[in-house]
Order: structure tokens, then C-alpha cells, then sequence
């Protein structure tokens, strides 16, 4: 603490720290989502260009390692994610799963 600083500069500093933190855990959170409706979303796919539901497709997605998740957010991670499941699952998939990009 510097002597030379006011109780308002004080407190100012504390609350700017701890906005700082809710907003580091608001964009994790939002991230956190992001990735589980990319899940959501490529289950749903591979249910439809397969014989899988998509309860089993998602579950499959939840045995992924971790660090394959990043690849939830590119397509051709899609497509690799959607090999690895229907591999875990014994499937055999209808074409290659590539979201549409806008």
C-alpha cells in the first residue's frame, strides 16, 4: 500500500480487481457454454448420419479427452470429433460432418 494513496484510490483499486475476476468468470462461463452447445449440436449431427441417438453420440463426446476439446470450435474439428465417436460407438457415418460456416 502506498502511503500516498486515498482511502477512495483504495477502495477503487479493490472493486476494479474484483470486477476484473466476474468478468474473467462471465467469459468462462460463456465459453463453458459455447462448448456444450457445439456438443449438443454435433451429436445432433451425428445421430441424423448414423444409427446412433443423440444421447449416445453426446455421451460418446463426453469420453473425448480434454484436450481434444478445442476442437469443438473449428470444422474440421467436427469432422475429426464425429470419427473418433463413431469409432467409440462402432458406427458407420453417412458422409463427412462439416458444419456450415457464416
Amino acid at each position: 500500500m502506498n502511503a500516498a494513496q486515498t482511502i477512495g484510490e483504495i477502495v477503487s483499486a479493490a472493486l476494479a480487481a474484483e470486477q476484473a475476476k466476474i468478468d474473467r468468470d462471465y467469459q468462462d462461463e460463456i465459453a463453458r457454454w459455447a462448448l456444450v452447445t457445439s456438443a449438443n449440436n454435433l451429436a445432433r449431427m451425428i445421430s441424423e448420419a448414423s444409427s446412433a441417438s443423440v444421447e449416445e453420440a453426446f455421451n460418446a463426446l463426453t469420453y473425448v479427452p480434454d484436450a481434444c476439446l478445442p476442437l469443438l470450435t473449428t470444422p474440421h474439428g467436427w469432422c475429426a470429433l464425429s470419427h473418433l465417436v463413431a469409432a467409440d460407438l462402432g458406427l458407420s457415418l453417412a458422409g463427412s460432418l462439416l458444419p456450415t460456416v457464416h
